[in-house]
């Protein structure tokens, strides 16, 4: 439902601990709670930096949810390992977070504002009873951000780098490197080339040239 590479390599390790963390459980379902504890369980993202930051610790948290299970009905779930409804609204809210900073890739951090902004499951609730709001995670991830600590980024597709030697206009001899996506056929490959030395070495081309590049 969601691209996987849209996560940074933090958020996908928080996801596969939630999983694992619903399994150690018993649980049927993937909830807030195991999306909680996920987050602290990992321990290079900046959401589990941040609730470190705040005082918190994995075992308060595993205590947290261990009573806050017991004084309330799970979250609805299937006889299959899955996120409940209301995970899969924290992942649509952290893609949206991530949006709105101009960030290509889910971070833990979004994933722990979103579970915060839902507001409604038992990872909420135990963070909300310790004090951990929304505002406080902006705060403690800009400054952690301030720092210089950032989120592993998840690795794109394959790329397929080529070298062409060019003459400037001023018949100055140069180097450059292509990067083109792994659908790129060897066809495809040349006739960019093609237009790139074209540009280069025939004085940049017409502009009609230049406008049906553009379209590609």
């Amino acid at each position: 439902m969601y691209p996987f590479e849209r996560f940074s390599e933090n958020s996908k390790a928080v996801l596969t601990l939630a999983q694992a963390q619903a399994e150690r459980a018993h649980h049927s379902y993937i909830g807030t709670e195991h999306l909680l504890l996920g987050l602290m369980e990992e321990e290079q993202g900046l959401a589990g930096a941040a609730l470190r930051n705040m005082g918190l610790q994995l075992a308060d948290l595993e205590r947290d949810v261990a009573t806050a299970l017991r004084n309330a009905p799970h979250e609805s779930g299937s006889k299959q390992i899955i996120p409940t409804s209301r995970v899969k609204r924290i992942i649509e809210l952290a893609f949206g977070e991530a949006q709105r900073e101009g960030m290509s890739q889910v971070e833990t951090s979004h994933l722990l504002v979103a579970l915060l902004l839902e507001g409604h499951g038992i990872g909420a609730q135990v963070l909300v009873s310790r004090g951990v709001t929304a505002e406080r995670v902006y705060a403690e991830i800009a400054e952690l951000r301030g720092t210089g600590k950032a989120e592993s980024v998840a690795a794109g597709p394959p790329l397929t780098r080529r070298h062409i030697a060019l003459t400037d206009e001023t018949g100055k001899q140069i180097g450059i490197d292509i990067l083109f996506p792994a659908e790129y056929t060897a066809e495809r490959q040349n006739a960019l080339t093609n237009r790139i030395r074209n540009a280069v070495e025939g004085g940049g081309g017409s502009s009609q040239g230049q406008e049906e590049a553009e379209k590609n």
